[in-house]
């Protein structure tokens, strides 16, 4: 069956639009005053971010997963609060995270065959593999554990930091 477009009449449209103003219990500020990474001597910025990815990896690969949830803490904070995680759901994904890293220890992946990635209008940097996945990744022979590590520099001066 064949339609002709030229044939067809145009439809009345109705648009409705109103505004809610809501108090929420949080206040997520994200990146939102981060500094442009994009500004930044992009070789020395590269470097900072492979070495904040290494010390990562390393963290992951001798299992330390107080270490790794406290590189961690602000980002966790921020999508618990954002979803109203409550203390069982918070308590069910670090158990789901302890598993993971217990999975990932001694199998991380050396990081090699990456690019840098912008996000956020150049507020968030992260080092990604050439399929898009996280650079950041481990290999246990069964399963393939990726961490997505999205990274921005609270203030000028300031290392970089794991955001969500």
């Amino acid at each position: 069956m064949e339609i002709n477009l030229k044939d067809q009449k145009e439809m009345p449209v109705v648009e409705k639009s109103e505004f809610v103003d809501i108090d929420i219990p949080y206040k997520v500020t994200g990146w939102l005053g981060s500094v442009d990474l994009s500004k930044e001597n992009q070789t020395v910025l590269k470097n900072e971010v492979l070495l904040k990815y290494s010390e990562l990896r390393e963290i992951i690969n001798k299992g330390e997963i107080k270490e790794f949830l406290n590189q961690n803490k602000a980002r966790d904070r921020e999508v618990y609060e954002g979803f109203y995680n409550d203390k069982e759901v918070i308590a069910e994904d670090k158990q789901y995270l302890e598993e993971r890293i217990s999975k990932s220890k001694n199998n991380m992946v050396q990081i090699n065959d990456y690019h840098v990635k912008m996000y956020g209008n150049g507020k968030v940097i992260a080092l990604e593999k050439n399929d898009g996945k996280s650079a950041l990744y481990a290999d246990d022979s069964e399963n393939l554990y990726y961490y997505v590590i999205l990274l921005h520099r609270p203030k000028p001066g300031t290392p970089l930091e794991v955001i969500r």
